[in-house]
């Protein structure tokens, strides 16, 4: 899940709690959330354990098994490198040569065709690293980056708080690494460098990029991709056309331009590898209706986390409850509630619980390459990824459901249950986090799809105190290990959204009509060839 995402997590204090049992939502949460299961990551023990647990709800919901072999789980084939800490980087320069060492001087954000850098490899300065046509900005206009490694700011151009250009005073797509690291692959660069600034944190990036990184086996390689110091920055700039604080000084007043480095770069990495399977979960509430039975909406979230990392105040367990023992546990919540219905939904309902999301969404990239139900047959898809536990949320954002019929359901539905849809207060930066969790991967194989998340609207809390929480959650709690079961989150506010989904998601199973895409919509064509092809 996204740091962007992330932010609109919203968690606050239960306060004294009266004296009562707890409700299965909590004990899911409780069990999934637990030091146990070891942080959930992909392909560890801790998430088969998870997954087992899983399915035995689904089982004990008398859901089908929609997985291998009889069996709950889809097998998603992985495969896993960890850099080891003999890793080095070298630094160039005619008659000198400088050894920097891995997570003191760099760090790697993505592995990538190592092999591209055991050479020396050329360097060019390519400002953000950003092609934006609709700003008529191109970092890569005027030079050749093809066999070289890219060496770029983060961030993007500075634009002020009022300003259309980037999307004004917050970040737009173009600042994230990923975006960054797909051009230069575009632009055949063998690797890329990310100078982060002194406003991040190398301690925080220590931990973020301390992981494993997985993939799909036979998945379009990434550029290989670096993190930098500071001090080394200077270095990289010192002899050259430019030094580092001219850098920053052109970047300031946007005045950058790109050129070629006179030093070059070698990489020797020491890494272990491994092949493994991990699982989705997946299970089936069949329709009651002949005609719509056939056709089907999913409901999702990802069960994984991070496991165990580097210690922070002794420590090392990720346990990720909100990040997303509770999105799963919410999806668990409304198997049981439809399981119990005295009805059937006339469309058959697929609960799916997702491994690899933090790793790049691979669970449910790995799914729409190999669906359990016919893609063109799903006729909406609705994806759970972090909840508010702050109160009485009076607002909604749907995400991504504006490119589809799903926002004029969506907004009717929260109406007759005492929510308000709300606009988006940041359309731009909302829509891309659109791009940051499973209901891309979704969307992407031409299904209507959506998250649903609390705005910023709460009863008795005002907007400057939510955000004020909002950054203390993101500072002391997103990707550490205190996003874990001391934190505090209320049942209530839990409750209140599992039962707007519930109905959501029953208005659109047993509808008539299936919602579809807007004219114009990115996806629609994907649907379309979908349909064309029966998958």
């Amino acid at each position: 899940m996204s740091r962007l995402f992330l932010f609109l997590i919203l968690i606050s204090a239960l306060g004294a709690q009266e004296k009562r049992g707890l409700s299965s939502l909590e004990k899911d949460i409780r069990f999934l959330g637990s030091d146990s299961l070891r942080g959930r990551a992909t392909g560890s023990p801790g998430l088969k354990k998870a997954a087992a647990y899983i399915a035995a709800r689904f089982r004990e919901a008398g859901l089908l098994k929609m997985g291998n072999n009889n069996s709950y789980l889809q097998s998603v084939p992985l495969h896993g490198q960890t850099i080891l800490p003999s890793t080095m980087l070298t630094l160039s320069s005619p008659g000198n040569g400088m050894h920097l060492k891995y997570g003191r001087d760099f760090l790697l954000i993505r592995t990538g065709e190592l092999s591209l850098l055991t050479r020396p490899t050329p360097m060019v300065f390519a400002g953000y690293g950003i092609n934006a046509p609709e700003y008529e900005y191109n970092d890569y206009r005027n030079i050749n980056a093809a066999g070289k490694v890219v060496v770029v700011l983060e961030g993007e151009p500075f634009s002020p708080a009022d300003s259309s250009y980037f999307a004004g005073a917050l970040p737009s797509v173009y600042s994230s690494p990923e975006s960054k690291l797909r051009l230069a692959l575009a632009n055949g660069a063998f690797g890329m460098i990310i100078i982060p600034g002194s406003a991040w944190n190398w301690t925080r990036l220590k931990r973020e990029y301390s992981f494993e990184d997985v993939s799909l086996p036979g998945a379009v390689s990434s550029t290989t991709g670096l993190f930098v110091t500071d001090s080394v920055s200077r270095l990289l700039f010192s002899g050259e056309k430019e030094a580092y604080a001219e850098l920053l000084a052109k970047a300031g007043n946007n005045l950058l331009s790109a050129f070629d480095l006179k030093k070059t770069i070698s990489l020797h990495s020491t890494v272990q590898r491994r092949e493994f399977i991990s699982q989705n979960v997946a299970g089936l509430l069949p329709g009651g209706d002949e005609e719509l039975k056939d056709s089907y909406v999913l409901v999702s979230a990802h069960y994984d986390h991070l496991g165990i990392g580097p210690a922070v105040e002794g420590d090392s367990i990720y346990n990720g409850v909100s990040d997303n023992a509770v999105g799963s546990a919410v999806v668990l919540e409304l198997a049981r509630r439809f399981s119990r219905l005295d009805y059937r939904p006339r469309r058959s309902i697929l609960f799916l619980l997702l491994t690899g999301e933090e790793k790049g969404l691979l669970g449910s990239r790995y799914y729409t390459k190999h669906p359990l139900v016919p893609l063109y047959k799903t006729v909406a898809a609705f994806n759970v990824d972090g909840l508010a536990a702050m109160g009485e949320f009076q607002d909604i954002y749907a995400i991504g459901a504006g490119q589809s019929q799903l926002k004029t359901l969506i907004r009717d539905v929260a109406a007759e249950n005492g929510f308000r849809l709300a606009p988006l207060r940041y359309r731009r930066q909302l829509w891309e986090l659109f791009a940051r969790s499973d209901q891309i991967s979704f969307a992407r194989g031409g299904i209507p799809s959506t998250i649903i998340i609390e705005a910023l609207t709460y009863k008795d809390i005002p907007l400057d105190q939510v955000l004020q929480r909002l950054d203390h959650w993101y500072q002391k709690r997103y990707h550490t290990p205190f996003d874990d079961l001391e934190q505090p989150l209320d049942p209530g506010s839990l409750e209140r959204y599992v039962s707007l989904l519930f109905h959501i998601v029953n208005r659109v199973a047993n509808m008539s009509a299936a919602p579809q895409w807007n004219a114009g919509a990115p996806y629609l064509n994907r649907r379309l060839q979908t349909r064309a092809e029966k998958r």
